[in-house]
């Protein structure tokens, strides 16, 4: 579905809340309903100063990108939320983007295998200030929801998986979801 559980919505929005300051740019990869786009916009921009009207209603102007490898999931509510959205495999798209200081995979690895996720979010820690994540604590097998096949979920990660070139700064366990944030380089 392009949905997660909300487990662990409170302590990545208190996260962004207290990180604002060092955040110009986001990207989602897997943006599926626009959540983490959408709270992003929220605990980011609007608390890193006070707002006028007039920057309030000219949210855009804090860029917030995403990666959807699905676009018939793509609506107008998805465009309001995102400067831009790339279409395709992340990846492959992840070499094409700019950095951006803080890259959210909300429910993403799971649905890659472990070596293409670890070359994902190796890439990733390169070209962001942060990256945050969360995916499920236990396998669920998932289906291909809404005509999309990328939604099967192909590994579950442990721990362990999440030791790279770096460890993550980072990592909790809230019901079923982990959160994990790194400090990229």
């Amino acid at each position: 579905m392009p949905t997660s559980r909300p487990n662990v919505i409170t302590v990545a929005c208190e996260w962004m809340r207290r990180n604002a300051n060092n955040i110009n740019s986001v990207l989602d990869i897997g943006m599926g309903f626009g959540k983490w786009g959408f709270l992003a916009r929220e605990y980011i921009y609007t608390w890193k100063k006070d707002l006028t009207l007039l920057e309030y209603r000219n949210y855009k102007d804090f860029r917030v990108d995403a990666i959807e490898i699905f676009p018939e999931i793509i609506t107008a509510m998805q465009d309001a939320i995102y400067n831009e959205i790339h279409q395709g495999c992340a990846t492959v798209i992840i070499d094409e983007v700019d950095d951006y200081d803080l890259i959210i995979m909300g429910d993403t690895l799971e649905h890659i295998s472990k070596e293409e996720g670890r070359i994902l979010l190796n890439k990733c820690i390169k070209k962001s200030k942060f990256v945050m994540l969360s995916t499920p604590v236990e396998f669920v097998k998932g289906v291909a929801v809404l005509g999309n096949e990328h939604e099967k979920h192909q590994c579950v990660w442990d721990d362990k998986d999440f030791r790279l070139d770096i460890s993550p700064t980072y990592n909790t366990v809230i019901g079923n979801q982990r959160l994990i944030i790194y400090k990229g380089e």
